[in-house]
């Protein structure tokens, strides 16, 4: 008679979960990383498209002290306001600010080197006319 066994050993569904969690331990930090400059990526395309619609509000609108997000929506300038961008309305220039500390700075200078900081959050400055 023939000792005939199937399956797998112990051993074997071991090693091959060890190489599973190695495989994963590697590519999760590259994952997360990824997703931060995706994210970084779409808050500075946001804040541009407000720097534009803030350049525009300011050359035609006859009441420029009235900046604020509601009116650059109310007005047309965008289509809808965005979570977590500020606009900060200054004697000489307007602040566009992202509010909130997800994801870091570092991702932000390095996708774009000419964002600034305000209070430590990227930041787009238009300079009033």
């Amino acid at each position: 008679m023939k000792n005939s066994k199937e399956g797998f050993t112990i051993v074997e569904v071991l090693l091959v979960l060890a190489v599973m969690a190695l495989i994963a331990s590697i590519s999760i930090p590259a994952v997360n990383t990824v997703l931060s400059q995706a994210k970084a990526t779409k808050i500075i395309s946001d804040m541009r498209n407000i720097q534009s619609a803030v350049i525009q509000y300011s050359m035609y609108s006859s009441d420029a002290s009235s900046l604020s997000m509601e009116n650059l929506v109310k007005e047309e300038y965008l289509t809808n306001e965005i979570p977590n961008i500020q606009i900060k309305d200054e004697t000489l220039q307007v602040e566009i600010y992202y509010n909130s500390n997800k994801p870091d700075i570092k991702y932000f200078k390095k996708i774009d080197p000419n964002i600034e900081e305000y209070d430590g959050k990227p930041s787009i400055r238009v300079l009033k006319k």
